[in-house]
């Protein structure tokens, strides 16, 4: 913190204008805002992107510095034109040299074909050393912008990033530039060859790392002709004041929205990271207990895309106490689930109780691929919640949220209600109540529905019958008789004064109205008589106008 705080006050008395004061003190004197209020960009190898480094350096800056891995600061700062014509940059003519013949190629696949795009991305190896470190990365370059000479090109993909801590870095060069030919090809087999090897760090350094690259290139395949590109020694710290410019917004590009009359600002340098290290986590179901840790799980491998996550990590009561018994070694999936929902009953509230308070997560970091898991933070106990009286209380469920920053640092949170075991069994147990109550209702209310048509529909008929009986016994072979379209109406009109119709077809046809089946029972008692019904309408009389409701019956 001391080292950084000491660039930030040179860096704000170079800039600061002199106040034409006699007095040394007062001109030596420097506003601390002042000083504090130019950033820190910190360019950091791969090995140390991890989160205790980094997370120690932004507590140094106070968390206003930004930090970047060291290769794609080194990349920034080689791209830089020198501004000179006698001693140009040799990387950018090579590069320049490798887009015309792009552009020459494209023009004739556009001959063949017309909706030919022009793919402008170009693969770079870069290596570096460091006092004990060893990285080699691989990254592409697209989006050219001319017209900005400190950022001429706009995307930086991060491919794959190989890096290791050693006493002697130079040494275990060959095993990085291999495991990144090896890993290149596993994540982006479709990949151009490479267009240079471009080295970065003092001139001993590239030198060294030169002769180890002449030796190995022979024997990777594609990659005998790749070239290597030296640097200036100071490209690393060039290349991370352009960073840090770029993240605080003083280097920015406009570009044309469709649609939109405004062009939208964007950064200058847009980078694509991948992850320099990998993120595990470990579960332990006895109260931690040294012996028995669950074998870690990988959450985030190496040369993953970051910024990554949430990962979601669902930890359940019922599913720690099926662990702690060691049940769950060996259960099919289905099997494991059947077990959870039964633990999830009343009867088991003590055993998930006992289990919740003794599960714990420890979230562990690799820095190197052949390195240990280190432990980061301290160890978790996340279905338990400590009152204020400092007791205990075990929780049903909750979620683990990890999430893999650009530069390493790891975030965790988590989510959920929370609520106690004895309290979620007590909402599981109303929300089922509430649930098949809910059914019952929609039964009753839905086949009420349903039994109310079926009995108005039987109503209907029922009445449509006797009304035809009655006409076939009172007035047989008139036009009412046996016509069942006239009766279904009647019935129907009178759907809901029943009894005004009867009474109504008794008054004038001097006949009760009985029900269908009670006829035979009258025409057994009534003997052989079959001339009463002799009497029929007439129908030339002239309708009344008093008894409108009579012409229907």
């Amino acid at each position: 913190q001391l080292i950084l705080n000491q660039a930030q006050y040179h860096v704000a008395h170079k800039f600061k204008p002199s106040s034409g004061s006699d007095n040394k003190k007062d001109e030596d004197h420097e506003d601390a805002d002042d000083v504090m209020s130019y950033p820190c960009a910190i360019a950091v190898p791969a090995p140390y992107c991890n989160d205790q480094s980094i997370e120690a350096l932004l507590d140094a800056t106070g968390n206003t510095g930004v930090v970047f891995q060291r290769s794609v600061c080194a990349l920034a700062g080689a791209l830089i034109p020198t501004g000179n014509q006698e001693k140009p940059n040799l990387i950018l003519a090579h590069i320049q040299k490798a887009l015309q013949e792009q552009q020459q190629a494209f023009q004739k696949e556009k001959v063949k074909n017309p909706d030919a795009t022009f793919d402008d991305n170009m693969l770079l190896l870069l290596a570096g050393v460091t006092k004990d470190t060893a990285e080699c990365t691989a990254i592409q370059i697209s989006s050219m912008q001319e017209s900005m000479a400190s950022c001429l090109f706009g995307n930086f993909q991060v491919m794959c990033s190989v890096s290791y801590r050693h006493e002697t870095p130079e040494s275990i060069l060959h095993k990085c530039i291999t495991e990144l030919f090896e890993n290149l090809d596993a994540v982006a087999p479709e990949a151009a060859s490479p267009l240079g090897f471009v080295t970065y760090g003092t001139t001993a350094e590239q030198k060294n790392i030169q002769a180890k690259w002449e030796k190995l290139q022979k024997g990777l395949e594609d990659w005998e002709n790749v070239p290597h590109l030296p640097t200036r020694p100071d490209c690393v710290a060039i290349g991370t004041g352009i960073m840090g410019a770029v993240s605080h917004g003083r280097l920015s590009t406009f570009v044309e929205i469709p649609g939109k009359k405004k062009p939208k600002a964007q950064l200058a340098i847009r980078v694509q990271n991948v992850a320099p290290v990998a993120v595990g986590v470990t579960f332990n179901y006895n109260g931690g207990q040294k012996d028995k840790w669950t074998p870690i799980k990988t959450i985030f491998d190496f040369d993953r895309r970051v910024p990554a996550g949430p990962y979601a990590i669902d930890l359940s009561a019922a599913e720690c106490a099926i662990h702690r018994k060691g049940e769950a070694a060996n259960m099919s999936e289905e099997d494991f689930l059947k077990a959870v929902k039964d633990k999830e009953a009343a009867k088991y509230i003590p055993e998930r109780e006992q289990a919740a308070l003794n599960l714990r997560v420890q979230i562990v970091q690799k820095f190197t691929r052949d390195g240990e898991w280190i432990k980061i933070g301290d160890v978790m106990s996340p279905l338990a919640v400590v009152e204020k009286d400092e007791s205990k209380t075990a929780c049903e469920r909750v979620v683990l949220e990890l999430s893999l920053g650009i530069s390493g640092l790891i975030t965790n949170a988590l989510v959920g209600d929370r609520v106690s075991v004895v309290q979620a069994t007590k909402s599981a147990r109303i929300s089922a109540i509430q649930w098949y109550l809910g059914i019952a209702f929609a039964i009753l209310f839905f086949g009420g529905f349903l039994v109310k048509s079926y009995w108005e529909e039987h109503v209907f008929e029922r009445d449509t019958r006797r009304l035809l009986a009655y006409y076939k016994h009172v007035i047989p072979g008139s036009m009412s008789d046996g016509d069942l379209q006239n009766a279904r109406y009647l019935v129907w009109k009178y759907r809901n004064k029943k009894a005004k119709l009867w009474k109504s077809l008794e008054k004038k046809y001097g006949e009760p109205v009985l029900l269908e089946h009670e006829w035979e029972d009258a025409d057994r008692a009534s003997g052989e008589n079959s001339e009463g019904g002799d009497d029929h309408e007439d129908l030339d009389k002239e309708p009344s106008e008093s008894s409108s409701e009579e012409q229907d019956l």
